[in-house]
């Protein structure tokens, strides 16, 4: 249990520090689209690879000497973990991408960064935008990059490892259009490291109160264990801040609520114990750097220039910390 909580912790706070490399990301994309993706991926990959360590994970690749080395092909293989993931992209040397499910676009910085590593969002109520998905996996492919694709649409929860779920409809129409080999995967093990240690998560999509609400008390129901919340955006953070915070009941089974943002509500969350930490950025530097450009702006001046915002992790006995002042309240 220890070992999944440090993965989820190094995880959330790899996405939240990682916002500055982003906006970068952006920039770079725009003058060389393959620089950023051969980036990107080099740096999930190295992310990958210390969690798949923290979780005491060792890999091993049979067959990779059957794969072709020229050309880009479609990876068709069974799923049984949010492992199989990380196992892929830290395995397959070459630019890669996973077909992930649409909620999953709805997911501040996670987003972002399947985006730049390729992945495609599918649609699975709607035909026309699984139609479009499976055109962009052939024009990735034609663009040398391979496509990673679980046809039973789902994780399999079923023991028997080789009684494998209806395939999806489709599942293999980017190799048929595009000519691509199919190279079959089969994960072994993957389901050991997380599903089957009774850690169980749920990924929420941006919502309403009702929706955060609702996965709360879904979540935290008694007899359950205990369980800890991570959001990833000012918003998210507040919205369960103010239902974590206005029940009693939650208290007992959420043994931490942790989020990203420094506006005075979530401080004063901070401060009462109802948020155990928060990633916190120096919004004086962001305001000092927004007027310098708007002053160039209206001058004229076509100097580009990028700058980076330091991020710093707080909890509740730095928040009258010298060190934190100036930037947690920069009017006083």
């Amino acid at each position: 249990m220890i070992r999944l909580l440090l993965v989820l912790f190094t995880l959330v706070g790899f996405l939240i520090f990682s916002y500055p490399f982003l906006v970068a990301q952006v920039s770079l994309g725009k003058k060389d689209p393959h620089a950023r993706d051969l980036e990107t991926i080099k740096v999930v990959r190295s992310v990958f690879k210390v969690l798949l360590k923290l979780a005491g994970v060792t890999v091993t690749v049979k067959g990779a000497e059957n794969i072709p080395e020229d050309t880009a092909v479609l990876y068709v293989g069974n799923h049984r973990s949010y492992f199989d993931i990380l196992a892929g992209y830290t395995t397959v040397p070459t630019l890669l991408g996973f077909v992930a499910k649409k909620e999953m676009e709805k997911i501040p910085l996670l987003r972002t960064w399947m985006v730049n590593v390729n992945c495609l969002f599918l649609d699975r109520k709607n035909i026309k935008e699984g139609l479009k998905m499976i055109l962009q996996g052939i024009e990735k492919v034609k663009n040398g990059v391979s496509i990673w694709i679980f046809p039973e649409g789902t994780r399999n929860p079923n023991e028997d490892i080789t009684e494998l779920l209806p395939f999806k409809e489709g599942s293999l129409k980017i190799a048929e259009k595009s000519g691509c080999p199919v190279v079959p995967v089969a994960m072994t093990g993957t389901a050991e490291v997380l599903e089957k240690q009774g850690f169980s998560y749920t990924i929420v999509p941006r919502g309403t109160d009702d929706t955060y609400r609702s996965v709360i008390e879904k979540t935290v129901y008694p007899g359950s264990g205990t369980a800890v919340v991570a959001a990833l955006d000012f918003a998210s953070t507040a919205e369960a801040a103010e239902i974590v915070g206005g029940s009693s009941v939650y208290g007992k089974y959420i043994s931490g609520l942790y989020g990203v943002g420094m506006m005075p509500s979530l401080l004063d969350q901070l401060d009462k114990g109802t948020i155990r930490g928060l990633v916190v950025t120096n919004q004086f530097d962001a305001g000092y750097f927004a007027v310098k450009k708007a002053v160039q702006a209206i001058e004229k001046e076509q100097e580009r220039s990028q700058f980076s915002l330091e991020s710093y992790y707080i909890e509740k006995d730095e928040l009258r910390s010298k060190k934190y002042e100036k930037m947690l309240y920069p009017i006083d």
